[in-house]
């Protein structure tokens, strides 16, 4: 923290809010030398990293367990991510399932 003393400033004054928090997208782009170094494990659903992580490479390994629950449009932003990939899964496992989103229907139409 004493090499970044801007960014360590920046993280610091985050830490001390008690409201209105700094997104965490904008928060690594202020300090993500800092960040990386304070936490360097990360745990995210491939959803939320792509929603809170910048399209660089951020990480020297990213883990994805149970693969074959992740469909590939969803894997592939986190794959982008990292220096090295470890997918786990295990073949016997149930395919990826759309079961929970919400249904989409091609005509959509109100009538009142």
């Amino acid at each position: 923290m004493n090499a970044l003393k801007q960014q360590a400033a920046v993280v610091r004054g985050e830490a001390q809010r008690k409201a209105r928090f700094t997104p965490l997208r904008k928060l690594l782009a202020q300090a993500p030398d800092i960040l990386l170094a304070l936490r360097p494990h990360w745990v995210a659903s491939p959803l939320n990293v792509s929603r809170l992580l910048p399209q660089t490479s951020w990480f020297d390994l990213v883990l994805i367990d149970e693969g074959s629950q992740v469909v590939p449009e969803d894997a592939i932003p986190v794959l982008a991510r990292g220096r090295q990939v470890v997918i786990a899964g295990y073949r016997h496992q149930l395919p990826p399932t759309k079961f929970f989103c919400a249904p989409k229907f091609e005509h959509e139409q109100w009538s009142f």
